[in-house]
């Protein structure tokens, strides 16, 4: 990520915040990261944060394929896995 460069902002601003950053390098390749703080007491309010991002990350993605209208379905399939794997991140290295 240090060789690509942010694109955005890099880190959630407060403890219990969150974000979605694109880097991209000279070639176009894209990788987009979420970052979420450890600061959230409520686990609903950790779930809630992730599947926001994930619809970001899903904006970063239509933004670079240069999708204008997906269609219904494939959104909601797209942010569903998005958040799926965010969760499943976020459960496996956050939480005891």
């Amino acid at each position: 990520m240090k060789r690509m460069g942010p694109e955005a902002t890099p880190y959630p601003a407060k403890p219990n915040g969150a974000a979605c950053s694109a880097f991209e390098d000279s070639t176009g390749d894209r990788i987009v990261v979420v970052t979420c703080g450890t600061g959230f007491d409520d686990p609903t309010e950790i779930v809630c944060a992730l599947v926001h991002e994930a619809v970001h990350v899903w904006q970063r993605i239509l933004e670079h394929i240069k999708e204008k209208d997906p269609g219904w379905e494939p959104e909601a399939y797209a942010i569903q896995h998005i958040s799926k794997g965010l969760i499943r991140a976020y459960t496996e290295t956050r939480l005891p």
